[in-house]
């Protein structure tokens, strides 16, 4: 898509048909130790693993980029906290494990972090956000907006599909106005900057940006990534 001048690419996903993960991409604590998204399509993709290769790999959350290259801001899959921090205003995207996306409130009545796993019980992943672009349909607090710059977001429309969304030079007021005419409800802006990049598998078996402008060599922690949806034992329903 393009729109108001800077490029927009956006992938629809329907959590429903495919497995929407946050993966973490490696250890944390030890400086160089995280893989950038290419790498990490390859280290999802080696033979004798059980998961499918991914269809789509997209930068995460915040992260530490200077020393450690570890998550900040909450991070949490299958109930267990990568990071800990928590601010209760923090948006969050939410999959739970019957794959139901939703964007919630860190904390709405201002408690501590250790409320996070009792309310959101049945959470598969959990990941922090920066703010909510989309908020019901309408633009979210936004408060002042920065200077245009590459910045990556996460959106659900009414259906509860999945939208995957990386923009090459936008600020916040335009890319919300941008994922309204799209029909997303809810939508929260994550990592950016020299952070946002996105990926995708062809029908070749290479991975591939859809942008020479879009920043898929940085080295992180953690991506949203989409493979087919897989059992225990990596086969796919009805086959």
């Amino acid at each position: 898509h393009v729109a108001y001048g800077p490029r927009i690419y956006v992938i629809k996903v329907d959590p429903r048909e495919y497995q929407i993960d946050l993966t973490v991409s490696a250890d944390h604590g030890a400086p160089g130790n995280t893989l950038s998204l290419p790498r990490l399509a390859e280290a999802m993709s080696r033979p004798r693993r059980i998961i499918p290769p991914p269809l789509l790999l997209m930068n995460a959350g915040f992260f530490d980029c200077g020393q450690t290259g570890a998550p900040v801001r909450l991070h949490a899959v299958d109930g267990k906290k990568i990071a800990e921090r928590v601010k209760s205003w923090e948006p969050l995207f939410i999959m739970t494990t019957n794959h139901e996306p939703s964007i919630r409130v860190a904390d709405e009545n201002n408690s501590t972090q250790e409320a996070f796993p009792k309310k959101f019980p049945n959470t598969h992943f959990a990941v922090a956000g920066m703010l909510r672009l989309v908020h019901e349909g309408h633009p979210g607090k936004l408060g002042r907006d920065i200077p245009p710059t590459a910045l990556t977001a996460v959106g659900i429309d009414a259906a509860g599909n999945v939208y995957f969304v990386v923009a090459e030079t936008i600020n916040h007021a335009l890319l919300a106005g941008f994922l309204i005419r799209l029909g997303i409800q809810d939508a929260v802006r994550l990592d950016g900057g020299s952070s946002s990049g996105l990926i995708y598998r062809d029908s070749h078996g290479s991975y591939r940006s859809p942008s020479d402008s879009l920043h898929e060599q940085t080295k992180i922690p953690t991506a949203l990534t989409v493979t087919p949806r897989y059992d225990g034992e990596g086969r796919q329903p009805g086959r």
